[in-house]
This record gives structure tokens, sequence and C-alpha cells, in this order.
């Protein structure tokens, strides 16, 4: 199971990361010099960008959660897409109206703690579904 919240998925140019040059907790500069640091080079490895990654089968089931002014908001979206084509278990939850970092600027915030009820659920089944299917195994 993956639970990604806002992650960094793509050292390409987006659409978001072009719109969000000046939001606050992360805008789309920062997130180009954060690739320009990771990958230090002319040539990128597909493994260190997991957007760049051919063929998403097989990948764990996946929670994404990410915020709707945020930089990295359509490759969250692109690649939980891109898990749904490959028959991969996702859900998608875009949360409107909040900036990258706001559970951990605002975590008392009605929407933040929207988002920990629904990572904790998630988080429980995934879990569950485990302990399940090791309970079933040893049958």
């Amino acid at each position: 199971f993956q639970l990604l919240h806002q992650p960094v998925l793509d050292d390409r140019p987006t659409p978001s990361k072009d719109e969000f040059v000046s939001t606050p907790g992360l805008d789309g500069p920062a997130v180009t010099q954060m690739w320009r640091h990771y990958l230090a080079g002319e040539s990128v490895p597909a493994a260190a960008v997991p957007a760049r990654a051919d063929d998403l089968t097989g990948v764990a089931s996946t929670l994404i959660t990410c915020s709707e002014l945020d930089p990295l908001r359509d490759e969250a979206i692109d690649y939980a897409l891109r898990l749904m084509w490959a028959g991969v278990t996702t859900e998608l939850h875009v949360f409107p109206g909040t900036c990258h970092g706001f559970d951990s600027l605002l975590p008392e915030w009605e929407i933040s703690q929207q988002l920990f009820e629904l990572q904790g659920a998630a988080l429980r089944r995934a879990l569950h579904h485990i302990a399940s299917s090791r309970a079933m195994a040893a049958w």
C-alpha cells in the first residue's frame, strides 16, 4: 500500500508548476530547483522519477492526496490516472482551496482533520487487508 500525500513525482514541467509561482508552502520554481539538486546531472534515470516509469502494472494499491493550489497537483493527478489505467486500485483526493503543506501549517483546520481521517481510514483498511491475507494464507 502506498499513501502519497502531496507527492513529488515528476521532474518535467506541468501546468500547475507554471501556474503556482508564488504560492505559500511551495511554489513551482522551488520544485524545479529541488529536482535540479536531486538529479544533479544531464541523464535522468527512470527509477529516480516515479512519473517516468513506463509500466505501472503491479504497483501497490495507492491513496494520493494533494492540494488544489499546489505546483505538485497536476503530477499527482496524472500519476493517479496512470495507476488506474495500469489496473492499480487507486484513490485520489484533491483538497479544494488548500496549498502545499496546509495540514502542517494548520493541523487543527477542519480540512486538515478531514485529511487525517481519510489517511487513517485508508491505512487501517490496508493493514486489515494485509492481516486478513496472512491469516488466510496460514489456513
